[in-house]
């Protein structure tokens, strides 16, 4: 059913997503805090951008590794996305930040989670012969 998803030109876009997603993502964790939309909530930026870095991720990533391991990569990522803005002199860190980071990939999670297991199972390639 999904077997286009291992195309090579697939495969390059999905990559590239990630890469473009990654980017993005430290952009807006790295932007001056002025510069931030102010009429979204800090929690719930910090929850939809980490929501939406651990989807991005699954999209490139899923197939080559497992969901617990994209997690973690994500949760790195988030990690170090936090700690760099305390070496900014514009942006500090904030534990509620690590709270809303953190539900944020736990929900995408569940959610990636549902839909592999709704998925069909992959089934073996018949031979042609």
């Amino acid at each position: 059913m999904l077997e286009f998803i291992s195309h090579p030109f697939v495969s390059l876009i999905r990559i590239s997503q990630f890469v473009a997603a990654v980017v993005i993502f430290f952009y807006a964790a790295l932007m001056p805090a002025d510069n931030s939309p102010s009429a979204v909530h800090p929690f719930l930026l910090h929850l939809l951008g980490n929501a939406l870095l651990l989807g991005s991720t699954w999209v490139a990533l899923a197939g080559k590794h497992s969901l617990t391991k994209i997690f973690v990569i994500c949760a790195g990522l988030s990690a170090m996305a936090e700690l760099a803005q305390s070496l900014t002199s514009s942006r500090t860190t904030d534990p509620i930040d690590f709270v809303a980071n953190g539900l944020g990939l736990l929900l995408t999670y569940y959610l990636c989670w549902f839909i592999e297991k709704s998925l069909p199972p992959d089934r073996p390639v018949k031979n042609p012969d």
